[in-house]
């Protein structure tokens, strides 16, 4: 294992005979002395008081005679003569910058290095050790040794610079007897692996990285700079949902103040030995000369061990920064200070696309960038995965089919279990609806495709008190194309639709309510998602008389779901049968109100001809304008029945005739218990 520090051994040689000369002369001093050790007190945190701690029993201090000294400063005097002159990088030189070591503690690490790597030498520890099952210098020794026996100054370098190096084992009922036997991050360090590196609860960015620019966040970086600069023990707290950009944030603050960042996952830091995690903290902290960033603080119950985190880095190193989603309490803590990152600006998320892709001409990005109100994360990844549909498709600039595909992949699974994503092929060619209904959808679509415009670029958003988002209300029975329309909303825009499961929405239990619907609005936001409540009344009824607290409360969630619909600059989409059961409060705020009329026979002509692909076998002898004025049907019913004979049809290999619709008509009624007669098949009773 010698092999391991000969890339530098010149400077290891050095102290090796530093260290033998103390350990040489300290061999010879044990013989001449007697041993009366009183054992040190078990030394639990490193906080036992020095007097308990102290060693004693040596008639007389050990101290090296004046040769042996001279010979230590001559090997010392031959270190820092290479140092000066030498360009390559000394490892145990970095390790005395990082923490403060001086001549002595050099040598102590040296000798610890040895004891590692050189059995020889670890055996003559073991003597001098006076136990032959310790190969490492225990603390006594090491007071007696170069310590000249005085405890507190040993103490005191162990609390500051020796519980980075060495690892200690403080379950030793003997205190004294602990060894310096150094962790295996700073022997990894000795023997040439690198000091940038991701450890089990880090990952570290060099402040040598490049960057992309910063968009937007001047303002925040500024403030950030300012607490930097003020000094030792303060926190600088980001605030920020996931992906806005809070780490990008930080590693533009390291290069400016000539920092690396060192992310820390608060996830990994153990609950049962926080103070010990602490301190591998510090000492990536110490060795990587990083500010140290704990990102993932997302929940308040685990309130206590981020406290416990913060108090001991900041007691230890001082300044430090935080990545949360959540505002905490942390009066505890003297200086903590909170910046809030906001959604960026148009502007801002423009500069993204236009500077992280290339785009083909047909690529509108400033309608791009409305629709899909992307955290700066999320325009990054989108644009990644379009890369790879380059890659795959053979093509060097990215299309208004890739970000969409992108886009939508990306809500996969978002609100998984409380609402179900709806996924159709139809268009808005495909809603048979009167002229006047349809013109109100088509405005709805425009007011997302134009809202930065119209809002930002003329200048309505200072007019407009609350609400940036779309709110449309769907009437009508049952079956007349509302769920369609929500659908085709979300085709034509290439956003997500999800409509939400109401039964999970609403609880017995006080708050649950608001709870759940808070979380889907915040991730719909998050991802630019479409919200459809489907048969809305049980959350959009209208608001009781209070004569009991259920009334009470349930008032309290219909004015909670006000704020939100107000808060939220998606789009919303409500469906009722019957509009005279909604509160008029939601009314007044709801964009647009279109009424889906039960079809009339113009319009069941039309569903009729629409409903059979263009691929489907479809006899001549089916008479459309009999069907649409015989029966009265609702576009889902007409839709029902077309599909069902189409199987009876596929069944027999064979093209779709009249006689199978009606028999599919016959079917779809008496689902509802109504019976056909041959007096309502006319002509085509022959078929029954």
């Amino acid at each position: 294992m010698v092999d391991l520090y000969t890339k530098y051994c010149d400077e290891y040689e050095d102290l090796r005979r530093a260290g033998q000369i103390y350990l040489s002369e300290y061999l010879d001093y044990m013989q001449l002395q007697p041993m009366t050790d009183t054992p040190m007190e078990k030394y639990r945190g490193l906080v036992v008081s020095l007097e308990e701690a102290g060693v004693s029993g040596l008639m007389t201090p050990f101290v090296l005679s004046s040769q042996a000294q001279e010979l230590v400063n001559s090997a010392l005097a031959k270190i820092n003569e290479k140092i000066q002159g030498s360009q390559i990088f000394l490892p145990l030189e970095y390790l005395s910058g990082a923490f403060g070591l001086d001549d002595t503690d050099k040598i102590i690490v040296a000798i610890a290095y040895f004891c590692a790597i050189d059995n020889g030498f670890s055996k003559q520890i073991s003597y001098i050790n006076n136990d032959v099952s310790r190969h490492f210098l225990v603390f006594s020794a090491c007071v007696k040794i170069f310590f000249g026996g005085n405890s507190e100054k040993f103490l005191a370098k162990v609390r500051k610079k020796y519980i980075y190096i060495f690892d200690f084992d403080t379950q030793d009922i003997d205190f004294s007897l602990c060894e310096l036997k150094l962790s295996k991050r700073i022997f990894d360090v000795l023997s040439g692996e690198k000091i940038l590196t991701q450890t089990q609860f880090s990952k570290t960015i060099s402040v040598n990285s490049s960057f992309d620019e910063i968009y937007g966040r001047r303002e925040e970086l500024r403030l950030c700079n300012e607490i930097f600069n003020l000094g030792q023990r303060n926190v600088m707290v980001l605030l920020g949902k996931k992906g806005s950009g809070r780490k990008f944030l930080f590693t533009h603050l390291c290069k400016e103040k000539k920092h690396n960042a060192l992310f820390v996952d608060f996830n990994s830091v153990s609950d049962k030995d926080v103070h010990k995690c602490v301190d591998d903290i510090c000492r990536e902290i110490l060795l990587q000369k990083a500010l140290c960033i704990i990102t993932n603080v997302t929940s308040q119950t685990e309130l206590p061990k981020l406290m416990a985190v913060l108090n001991g880095l900041t007691r230890k190193i001082g300044t430090l920064a935080v990545e949360s989603e959540i505002r905490f309490e942390a009066d505890d803590i003297e200086n903590v200070h909170f910046i809030k990152l906001s959604e960026l600006n148009f502007e801002d998320r423009l500069k993204i696309w236009e500077n992280k892709g290339r785009f083909d001409e047909n690529v509108i990005l400033e309608e791009i960038n409305e629709k899909y109100r992307f955290s700066p994360a999320q325009i990054c990844m989108v644009l990644k995965k379009c890369e790879l549909y380059c890659k795959i498709e053979g093509k060097e600039l990215i299309s208004d089919e890739m970000i969409e595909k992108a886009s939508l992949e990306m809500s996969e699974g978002i609100l998984e279990g409380k609402a179900q994503r709806i996924e159709t092929g139809y268009t808005l060619s495909d809603l048979i609806l009167p002229d006047e209904e349809k013109r109100q959808i088509t405005e709805g679509i425009d007011h997302i495709k134009f809202k930065h415009k119209v809002l930002d670029s003329w200048g309505f958003s200072k007019k407009i008190s609350y609400g940036r988002g779309l709110s449309m209300l769907f009437e009508g029975s049952p079956g007349t194309g509302k769920t369609m329309a929500a659908s085709i909303i979300s085709n034509e825009l290439g956003l997500p639709v999800f409509k939400i499961d109401i039964s999970k929405m609403i609880s017995k239990y006080i708050g649950e309510t608001e709870k759940s619907l808070g979380e889907v609005f915040d991730t719909a936001q998050q991802n630019n998602a479409i919200l459809f409540f489907d048969e809305t009344d049980a959350l959009f009824g209208k608001r009781s008389e209070i004569k009991d607290s259920h009334d009470k409360y349930a008032n309290i969630e219909t004015s909670y779901l006000l704020q939100k619909m107000e808060e939220y600059d998606g789009i919303v989409i409500m469906t009722t049968n019957f509009l005279q059961n909604i509160d008029e409060a939601f009314l007044r705020r709801i964009n647009y109100i279109i009424h889906f009329p039960f079809p009339d026979s113009e319009r069941r002509i039309l569903l009729w001809k629409s409903v059979f692909p263009s691929q489907a076998e479809v006899s001549g002898d089916v008479d459309f304008e009999f069907l649409a004025n015989q029966f009265e049907m609702s576009g889902a019913m007409i839709k029902s029945t077309a599909v069902s004979a189409a199987f009876l049809a596929a069944a027999e290999n064979r093209e779709i005739t009249m006689r199978d619709i009606l028999r599919a008509v016959t079917k779809q009624f008496s689902k509802f218990g109504k019976n056909i007669s041959a007096d309502d098949l006319g002509p085509y009773a022959i078929y029954l």
